[in-house]
């Protein structure tokens, strides 16, 4: 079962990556709801989450040599 849950996980590893930080930043966004309208620095926390996680999701699809899916 290992085994075929770390060949899933690398198989499908770009989408479960991009899909769990917009899931993140999504909930960081309904939770700290009331704050984020009151506060001015947390909407900086959320932008330079946005910029730091966007990055590392670069990096880390440079490292892997992840391309674009062609188009039909």
């Amino acid at each position: 079962m290992k085994k075929f849950l770390n060949k899933w996980f690398l198989e499908f590893e770009q989408t479960i990556l991009f899909l769990s930080t917009i899931t993140y930043l999504m909930s960081f966004m309904f939770i700290f709801d009331e704050q984020m309208r009151t506060t001015n620095w947390m909407g900086l926390v959320w932008i330079a989450q946005f910029i730091i996680l966007g990055l590392l999701l670069a990096k880390r699809s440079k490292q892997k040599g992840w391309t674009w899916p062609s188009r039909p």
